[in-house]
């Protein structure tokens, strides 16, 4: 505001006139004044922020996705699929939904989707296939989903890129292959991978893998694969990804240094090992010759506490 100058030449009213004027200009500078101290105190508490939040809040998260579980309830030898739901309600860092494809159990609550299903097959990566269809179909289960066993459980935190990132256990190639069923859809996986020109790592890591609805079910009705068991992880990762070297993820050097899983793979496996190796890993795992009292005794005490998912 321009404040016209006064002289002794001026009129009373002129003079009183420039007064009022000028206490107008001072209020607005005021007021001008006022407005930079808040935006200024406004930016200065932006930039603070950071200091006083957990980095994890601060990084954009990933949208929701669904873990599912097959489950066979007559198979269970204890309570490995409450332990593994308990393990992904306090260690998975990402907004989820839980869909157990199989039997129900009394004490899941609602949160927990089942669709429930009969075995198909004694053959594993066939019943595997019948019940990856049914989560491709369901509304409840996200385009982009997590595949997890009733035996692996979270013992960290862990977010959708732990899952995501390749892993292998070597080349199919590199080991002999016997006459186990497991070992004959293997044998079947590698020649069907050879055949068509794709690289032939080996998957089977015992972990959560994370697949794609449409990959997934194109390569299932593609191949056939409800007709003639393969391995479909192993196939599906080979197939879609087929520049990418994985991560080895097994084997004693990476099971002392590095951070992603220790397993109970059979009986009298060194538990006080285990015990030790726990507290730098993300997934703790076991097969069905693995489990034990022993080692029930520590799963129960890691997860002792009831989840949002159960009554």
């Amino acid at each position: 505001m321009e404040v016209p100058v006064i002289t002794l030449q001026n009129t009373k009213a002129e003079i009183f006139a420039a007064y009022q004027g000028k206490l107008q200009y001072i209020d607005d500078c005021l007021k001008e004044n006022q407005w930079l101290q808040d935006q200024l105190k406004e930016c200065k508490s932006q930039l603070e922020a950071p200091a006083n939040q957990p980095l994890a809040e601060l990084i954009s998260k990933p949208e929701h996705v669904t873990v599912c579980i097959p489950y066979v309830r007559s198979l269970a030898q204890g309570n490995e699929l409450q332990l593994a739901i308990r393990g992904w309600a306090e260690n998975f860092k990402q907004g989820m939904n839980i869909v157990v494809i199989g039997d129900r159990e009394d004490w899941m609550n609602d949160l927990v989707h089942v669709i429930e299903c009969e075995r198909i097959s004694n053959n594993p990566p066939l019943d595997v296939v019948h019940k990856m269809m049914l989560a491709i179909e369901s509304d409840q289960v996200t385009d982009k989903f997590i595949w997890a066993n009733d035996d692996q459980y979270l013992i960290s935190p862990c977010m959708l890129a732990d899952f995501e990132t390749l892993k292998c256990t070597g080349k199919l190639g590199d080991k002999n292959m016997g006459s186990t069923l497991y070992q004959q859809n293997k044998k079947r996986t590698f020649d069907f991978l050879v055949k068509h020109g794709a690289p032939t790592w080996d998957f089977s890591t015992h972990t959560p893998f994370v697949f794609e609805k449409d990959l997934l079910e194109d390569m299932i009705k593609s191949f056939e694969l409800t007709k003639e068991a393969h391995l479909v992880a192993t196939l599906y990762f080979n197939w879609y990804f087929p520049y990418f070297i994985p991560y080895e993820c097994e084997g004693p050097i990476a099971l002392e240094n590095d951070n992603l899983k220790v397993g109970v793979y059979r009986q009298n496996a060194d538990l006080d090992r285990l015990k030790k190796l726990m507290p730098r890993k993300k997934i703790l795992s076991n097969s069905e010759s693995g489990w034990s009292p022993a080692l029930s005794e520590i799963l129960n005490k890691q997860f002792a506490s009831k989840c949002r998912f159960e009554n």
